[in-house]
């Protein structure tokens, strides 16, 4: 299949074009930075250099690399709505702001979060390509977890002290009603659809691991990928 990857040299399209390619996709990546183009060549894609907020460039390169499919298909939507993103090249600076305590658990704490590593993110996006029916699935880990739970144990496995602890009214001075929030009041999501529609399931199945392991290239470049 030819496939289009914009922003292919970002957390996750990094991850994705070698594996897009290795499942024999003919693959067109974009970057905005000339110096990556090389990175995407050797990954195995046609490298495209591209601004993706210049809409006439953004035509070009979709009519060079799927025209014929667009307009031969009936084209289907697949929305993948990833869990909160961390690993090589993603959530560095969130990580490094819960190193320096900046970020306290609000309240209760009891806003469940969902999480996903970039690998994983990767890997799914894969099989959606190849067996998506379309449809909105959640990506996410096998751990969902509150703010009050997760926040601790990630200052832990990164050996920083444990997170401060603020009253709602100081969480709403210091990071808004939405900051409130994520603390206090979303809910995680489920990925049972994603693994049961898509035949995936996350290499990373909880964030103590991921955080814990998963952080830089080389651990999870080491990590075995999951199954189909």
């Amino acid at each position: 299949m030819r496939v289009l990857v914009a922003g292919a040299t970002g957390a996750v399209g990094r991850r994705l074009v070698p594996k897009l390619v290795s499942a024999g996709h003919q693959v067109t990546a974009t970057t905005r930075s000339p110096d990556k183009l090389a990175l995407l060549r050797n990954a195995g894609a046609q490298a495209v250099l591209l601004d993706g907020l210049d809409a006439v460039a953004v035509g070009e390169a979709v009519a060079r690399a799927v025209e014929r499919t667009v307009v031969c298909a009936a084209l289907q939507g697949v929305v993948l709505r990833y869990g909160f993103l961390y690993g090589p090249g993603a959530g560095e600076d969130f990580v490094d702001a819960i190193r320096r305590r900046q970020v306290p658990v609000i309240g209760s704490g009891a806003g469940v979060w969902s999480f996903l590593h970039v690998d994983d993110a990767a890997t799914a996006t894969v099989a959606a390509v190849d067996r998506g029916a379309a449809g909105i699935y959640n990506v996410t880990d096998d751990d969902p977890a509150a703010a009050a739970q997760w926040l601790p144990e990630v200052a832990r496995v990164i050996g920083a002290k444990p997170p401060r602890r603020i009253p709602v009214w100081l969480g709403r001075l210091a990071a808004g009603e939405a900051g409130v929030s994520l603390m206090t009041q979303i809910r995680g999501a489920s990925n049972a659809k994603a693994r049961r529609e898509l035949d995936w399931q996350p290499a990373w199945g909880s964030w103590r691991d991921g955080f814990a392991r998963g952080l830089s290239d080389a651990a999870a470049s080491a990590r075995p990928v999951a199954g189909r």
